[in-house]
């Protein structure tokens, strides 16, 4: 499961079809379609064409006699709402009133979804400098959807001129390490770091790249996809994340396997994935690569190192790591995960 297509998936369909189980949800007399028509300045003929479209493909459930037509939710589930920051928004207060009412989520769905929209949704409001913030939720196959995108600074690029980074390709490997991005309007990449865990998949776009992590479990010997690449979004930041209706995770679960204390957005221990180092796909050989990757890691207590996707390592590439790191931070626990065979062989060489 991973994200496909544009970012928001027709999201003027989405407004109508928010418009609509809006209507149905207060309870309106008369026929909604009617008064559909109305609202868009369409024909009454043409919204219930279409209406009728979004019935045979489960959006709504209709029921009622040809004049006296009703309808309600169907399994599908689409909401798709703008906001302004300049005006005071509660993050918690839009997922718990204008979101969660309309999705039927297991508990502990729920509680990954909300922590993760409102993560999302007020770092929006609060740092990306934008003019709005379109938010998007849709249930279908069982599968929730959730993408908030922004009109502001592209996160990438904002990491980049915080870290000081040469080349913004750079900023997608610091937030994916889970480390405290400082620095005025920067999303805190331990923030990236826990979405990308919760979810089954987790996309971030911005300044044409995109960041990518498809979960395939929750066992790190288990190897998913974890990649950078170019994307359309250039301006703004568009976050998406996606996690199915029936999945076991639990927040505080995995919160625990990497913070201080439940709940906490303290970490002490991380999973880096190594092949993010190599920005246009070279080998991983030298010592500045290795720094690269290493960089701002000596804050956690642990470090697993994820070498999936990596084929071989260079001999000055693994002694910058696991003798020259080791030996400036004797107190950092260093594990390595999924490593092939011949990358095996040259880690151990140096840990001798």
């Amino acid at each position: 499961m991973s994200p496909e297509g544009d970012v928001l998936l027709d999201a003027e369909e989405g407004r109508m079809k928010t418009w609509f189980a809006d209507a149905i949800l207060s309870g309106m007399e008369g026929d909604v379609v009617v008064s559909a028509a109305r609202f868009f300045g369409l024909s009454e003929r043409a919204m219930r064409v279409w209406m009728d479209r979004l019935v045979e493909r489960g959006w709504f459930v209709e029921w009622g006699l040809p004049g006296d037509r009703c309808y309600r939710l169907g399994e599908k589930c689409e909401i798709v709402r703008t906001y302004h920051p300049h005006r005071r928004v509660d993050a918690g207060v839009v997922w718990e009133m204008f979101f969660q009412p309309f999705f039927a989520l297991t508990p502990n769905v729920r509680e990954i979804a909300r922590f993760g929209f409102t993560e999302m949704l007020r770092h929006a409001f609060a740092h990306a400098d934008a003019k709005a913030v379109t938010a998007q939720a849709r249930l279908v196959d069982g599968v929730l959807t959730i993408a908030i995108v922004d009109d502001g600074a592209g996160i990438f690029g904002k990491v980049g001129e915080s870290l000081d980074l040469p080349d913004k390709r750079m900023a997608v490997l610091e937030l994916a390490k889970g480390c405290p991005v400082l620095g005025r309007g920067v999303l805190g990449g331990e923030r990236v770091f826990l979405m990308a865990h919760l979810f089954d998949w987790f996309s971030v776009q911005a300044d044409g790249l995109q960041f990518v992590r498809n979960a395939v479990s929750q066992d790190e010997r288990v190897t998913g996809k974890v990649a950078f690449s170019a994307a359309s979004v250039r301006e703004g930041t568009a976050v998406m994340m996606g996690i199915e209706n029936g999945s076991h995770r639990r927040l505080a679960e995995v919160m625990g396997r990497f913070a201080k204390g439940e709940r906490a957005l303290f970490f002490c221990r991380t999973i880096v994935p190594v092949k993010l180092a190599s920005l246009g796909g070279e080998a991983l050989a030298s010592r500045e690569q290795a720094r690269r990757l290493m960089r701002r890691l000596e804050g956690f207590e642990e470090v697993v190192l994820d070498f999936s996707g990596v084929s071989r390592i260079g001999l000055s590439f693994a002694d910058e790591i696991f003798r020259v790191f080791v030996c400036a931070y004797p107190f950092v626990r260093l594990g390595v995960v999924n490593a092939l065979p011949a990358v095996e062989r040259v880690i151990g060489q140096m840990r001798q």
